[in-house]
C-alpha cells in the first residue's frame, strides 16, 4: 500500500513539481529516500508540529531532529545535508555570474542564500562598485554583533582594499525575526561613519532571519534618534521594489 502511494507521489511531483503540495506532503516525499518502509506521512506532520514550518525544520538542530518520533540519525543527516545542498547551490548560481546589488531584493535574496546554513550571529559587509556590482562579501567576525571585535580599522582596510564605492552592511538573527535592536542601530551609526572616513557610501544595514530581511537604514531613518547621513539621491533607486506597506503604523 506504501509502494502504491509513494508512486502516486512522485508521478503528482513530476507533472505539476512541489507548488501545489502542502508542507507536510514536501516532507513527506522528501522522507522517502530515508525512511523506505514506513508512513512518512506522519513523520512529516510530527516535524510540523515539533518545529512549525519547513523553515523551522530545516534550520532544526541535528540532535533535536533526532528526538522527533520517527526520525533516527540517518533521516536527521539528511535534512540537513538537504539544507546544506540548497545554500551550496544557491551560493554556486551567485559565484559563476556577475553580482549586482542595485535593489534591496536582490541584495535580500542573496543574503538569504548567504545566511541559510549559519547557525550563529555573524556580520558581512559587502563591498559594491559605484554601479551596484558586488566586488567582495567579507565575513567581520562572529557571534553576537553587540560583542563582536569589529574596528573602524578594519572596516577602512577592507574598502580600502577593495576599492569600493559603496557598502552593505548585514547581519543574520538565526531562529528570530528581522527586527533591529539599539544596538544593531548603534551599530550602523558606528559603521557608517568608519566608512564616510574614506568617502564609501553605507547603502543599507540589512537583518536577516530565514527567509525574511529588513533594512535598518530605510525604516529608522528620519526618526529624529536614528538620522543616517546617507546620500538619498546615491541610493534611492536601492528601495524601488521595497514593500512600502511595511512601514504602516510606524
Amino acid at each position: 500500500m506504501h509502494e502504491d502511494h509513494r508512486q502516486r507521489m512522485r508521478a503528482r511531483f513530476l507533472a505539476e513539481g512541489l507548488g501545489s503540495f502542502a508542507d507536510h506532503n514536501v516532507l513527506e516525499i522528501l522522507l522517502f529516500f530515508s525512511i523506505p518502509r514506513h508512513d512518512t506521512n506522519e513523520i512529516a506532520h510530527r516535524l510540523l508540529e515539533r518545529f512549525g514550518s519547513l523553515n523551522g525544520v530545516f534550520d532544526a538542530d541535528i540532535h533535536d531532529l533526532e528526538a522527533v518520533d520517527g526520525i533516527g540519525e540517518y533521516s536527521a543527516f539528511f535534512i540537513k545535508l538537504l539544507q546544506a545542498f540548497v545554500a551550496r547551490y544557491e551560493a554556486d548560481k551567485f559565484a559563476h555570474a556577475p553580482v549586482r546589488l542595485n535593489t534591496l531584493r536582490e541584495t535580500g535574496r542573496y543574503l538569504v542564500s548567504k545566511y541559510i546554513t549559519e547557525t550563529i550571529e555573524s556580520p558581512f559587509l559587502l563591498l559594491l562598485s559605484a554601479d551596484y556590482s558586488l566586488i567582495a562579501c567579507e565575513r567581520l567576525a562572529s557571534g553576537s554583533v553587540n560583542t563582536s571585535p569589529i574596528l573602524s580599522r578594519q572596516i577602512i582596510q577592507l574598502a580600502l582594499a577593495h576599492n569600493a564605492s559603496l557598502a552593505i552592511l548585514a547581519h543574520n538573527h538565526p531562529g528570530g525575526v528581522p527586527t533591529p535592536s539599539g544596538a544593531d542601530i548603534a551599530m550602523t551609526h558606528f559603521v557608517e561613519q568608519a566608512l564616510a572616513a574614506v568617502d564609501v557610501e553605507l547603502v543599507e544595514h540589512i537583518i536577516v532571519a530565514g527567509t525574511d530581511y529588513e533594512p535598518i537604514k530605510h525604516q529608522y531613518d528620519g526618526n529624529r534618534n536614528h538620522k543616517f547621513i546617507g546620500n538619498k539621491l546615491v541610493i534611492s533607486q536601492f528601495y524601488e521594489d521595497f514593500d512600502m506597506t511595511k512601514d504602516e503604523g510606524k
